[in-house]
């Protein structure tokens, strides 16, 4: 999936705004989950990838 959303926002402005205030707001939502959850760990993977 990350790859898509790569590939969908290239290298256009509102795109890549776009992708950065999704980054933003799973930041926020992963800082909420416990930090020994496993989900947690794949949510932060999720930010580094993208």
């Amino acid at each position: 999936m990350l790859t898509r959303l790569g590939q969908w926002q290239g290298q256009e402005p509102v795109r890549r705004r776009a992708m950065a205030n999704i980054s933003q707001r799973l930041a926020g939502t992963c800082a909420k989950l416990p930090a020994k959850d496993a989900g947690r760990a794949n949510c932060t993977q999720l930010l580094q990838a993208g």
